[in-house]
């Protein structure tokens, strides 16, 4: 299932994949979080631009790039830390 659809919480119905883990076909259900998914975002976002201004010598989109991936992994620990007191 693609991530935006289970972030939405839309039904799997595509074929295959879901059964084989329990021997029971999968019945649509989306019942797994989405794992520190803003945080992580953010991150492989910034190493795009990171990448990016690297390539084109861009040393400000190179920059921009390591802070988000700063924020990212920042957002991903607090994620982290909120789910220890759930």
């Amino acid at each position: 299932m693609p991530v935006a659809q289970a972030c939405r919480g839309e039904r799997w119905t595509g074929g295959g994949g879901g059964e084989g883990v329990t021997g029971r076909e999968f019945d649509g259900t989306v019942t797994a979080r989405r794992p520190n998914l803003p945080g992580k975002v953010q991150e492989v976002g910034g190493k795009g631009k990171e990448a990016a201004g690297d390539a084109t010598g861009n040393e400000d989109l190179k920059t921009e790039g390591q802070a988000d991936q700063a924020t990212g992994n920042v957002k991903q620990a607090g994620e982290k830390i909120q789910d220890v007191f759930k």
